[in-house]
């Protein structure tokens, strides 16, 4: 599992433009023990209730959630890792930022949430999935959380 890490980390650097010498130091820090971060399933499970709670709020329809999608935790960790935001991080149906208090409604998730242009028709009900990995801060020791919050069509 550690090494497959590794080989994800380097992939995504890799991948993302970042330097070669940037990719050797990442890599080295990584193998001498620096922490690579955690998902954080009980932060999880409080990110997904503020989520709920901006939607009722608002009286908009519930959402299905989807316990674990491969694809943003995978997305939310590569993020973590490198501490670099997609271009595109904050959208319609998907946000990543981070946070030292990712219960706490932010304009994030608040974006996310409010959202509501999927249709309830022909049984294809909205879903959304929560992702949050925990790295700490170098300079200060705190915990850091990275959160992912995606919505998703019913397959």
């Amino acid at each position: 599992m550690r090494n497959q890490n590794r080989i994800l980390f380097i992939f995504v650097l890799l991948t993302t433009g970042i330097s070669a010498q940037q990719v050797s130091d990442s890599a080295r820090q990584v193998t001498s023990g620096q922490a690579m971060g955690e998902l954080a399933k009980d932060k999880e499970n409080q990110v997904a209730k503020s989520f709920e709670t901006i939607r009722t709020d608002a009286k908009l329809p519930q959402l299905t959630r989807i316990k674990h999608r491969d694809s943003l935790e995978q997305h939310v960790c590569t993020v973590a890792l490198t501490g670099v935001l997609p271009k595109n991080n904050i959208g319609d149906k998907t946000a990543i930022f981070k946070s030292v208090k990712p219960e706490s409604i932010s304009t994030e998730l608040k974006q996310v949430a409010l959202f509501d242009d999927f249709k309830f028709k022909n049984g294809n009900y909205p879903r959304y999935s929560v992702a949050v990995w925990r790295t700490t801060d170098p300079q200060t020791g705190e915990p850091i959380y990275w959160v992912g919050v995606e919505r998703y069509w019913s397959a």
